[in-house]
């Protein structure tokens, strides 16, 4: 979030540093798919403005009620703000922005469960075509059309549905490798490498290719994922341990950013740490799986065992 002046309307040296400097902010955050947001502000006036120093309307006040003569060195309208008014704009633009982006990831995973049954029966051959033309589509928006930022990178439905697809793909590898043995040693090295992968991915260096939008190392993690998956499936399946785990993933994917932003919003420091946040956040999964998704499931069992009862 950047703040700058209506001087950028000016041509004057202040007004051009302000411009440029939010237009490289933005550029930058295009490149890097980073979210943000420029204010161009007014004259901000009200509480903690002070004369000759921040606000022409503290000053222009001091100076009536000091018996002084107010200079007009220019004549002109200016545009102004009341400071209460300027911090609810940069409230809500916060607080729209976390709203949307937990609604527009959850909202690509409900789309992919209406449409799945109508693709995934389709077989190999329709499934391969459409990741080829997701990830085309996806070269086109970034180079042709040249949206390199958020949502065309990240929460486009048309180019996000490759990864759920490469998904699919992974969960029939791991149907295949069900029938199959697969040694000890390499489940073992397998579980290392992409646990390793994973706590160093994020200071390793992010090359990147010219008009192509991942880097080279997100691009072997996503291989190192798609591949690795139906492994440990097989590999960890009679562990009790995973599948608790594995049954808090969801919950703890959909409420995460609720409770961040519920935490930041509580004037406590405590409540703002990234341990209490990751506690709270087990918590509420936990009490999600456990009084909405059990039952849920219980229910849903319990249906299907009557629908063949009543057919018969």
């Amino acid at each position: 979030m950047f703040s700058s002046s209506t001087q950028e309307e000016r041509d004057n040296l202040y007004g051009r540093s302000k411009k440029e400097g939010r237009q490289l902010l933005e550029q930058w955050a295009s490149k890097n798919q980073a979210q943000f947001t420029g204010f161009v502000i007014p004259n901000v006036f009200g509480p903690f403005g002070n004369p000759y120093y921040n606000s022409v309307v503290a000053t222009f006040c001091h100076q009536l009620t000091h018996n002084e003569e107010p200079k007009l060195e220019v004549d002109g309208e200016i545009k102004l703000i009341y400071v209460g008014e300027l911090v609810k704009h940069i409230i809500n633009k916060i607080q729209d922005n976390s709203i949307m982006l937990n609604f527009n990831i959850i909202k690509n995973e409900l789309t992919f469960y209406l449409v799945a049954p109508y693709i995934l029966r389709k077989g190999y051959r329709i499934i391969i075509l459409l990741i080829i033309m997701s990830f085309l589509l996806r070269l086109i928006i970034y180079n042709v059309l040249c949206f390199q930022h958020d949502p065309w990178t990240y929460r486009f439905f048309p180019t996000e549905i490759m990864f759920f697809l490469l998904g699919y793909l992974s969960y029939r590898i791991n149907l295949k490798l069900k029938e199959k043995s697969i040694p000890m040693f390499i489940n073992i090295f397998i579980l290392i490498f992409i646990t390793f992968f994973t706590i160093i991915y994020q200071f390793l260096p992010a090359i990147r290719i010219s008009y192509f939008p991942f880097s080279l190392i997100e691009m072997v993690y996503f291989l190192s994922i798609i591949l690795s998956i139906p492994v440990l499936f097989n590999f960890m399946k009679n562990s009790r341990l995973d599948n608790q785990i594995g049954e808090l993933s969801y919950p703890v994917y959909i409420s995460h950013m609720l409770i961040i932003e519920v935490c930041s919003a509580v004037p406590f420091v405590f409540f703002k740490s990234s341990w209490f946040i990751a506690l709270i956040t087990l918590i509420v999964a936990y009490l999600l799986n456990k009084m909405v998704a059990t039952p849920f499931e219980s229910y849903r069992q319990s249906r299907l065992k009557i629908i063949p009862a009543v057919n018969s």
